[in-house]
């Protein structure tokens, strides 16, 4: 049996990458502080916020067409925002914090 290692780079961009095929999902401010806005949603939205590596630092839920997420304690870093509709529909934003 063989293996074989390499490096690899992964890029992430500094701006708002969306993956959102309906195209109503809005994620503000980003960068972000101490809180993130989103607006577009469906009710009862859930959510995770990830780190590049896919460890999950932050989960919730959503109720409203219009949530926040509060970014206190979470570490300066890129991110990805995971939003999973009852539906089963997911959508994935970068967001950065500052």
């Amino acid at each position: 049996m063989d293996s074989v290692c390499r490096d690899i780079t992964v890029l992430v961009p500094n701006s708002v990458s969306i993956i959102n095929a309906k195209g109503n999902i809005k994620v503000f401010p980003n960068p972000a502080n101490d809180e993130l806005t989103i607006t577009g949603l469906i009710e009862n939205t859930s959510y995770r916020f990830l780190t590049v590596a896919g460890t999950c630092v932050l989960q919730g839920s959503l109720q409203q067409p219009t949530g926040n997420i509060s970014m206190q304690g979470v570490v300066p870093g890129v991110y990805v925002l995971e939003l999973i509709g009852l539906d089963g529909e997911r959508d994935m934003v970068s967001v950065v914090k500052n």
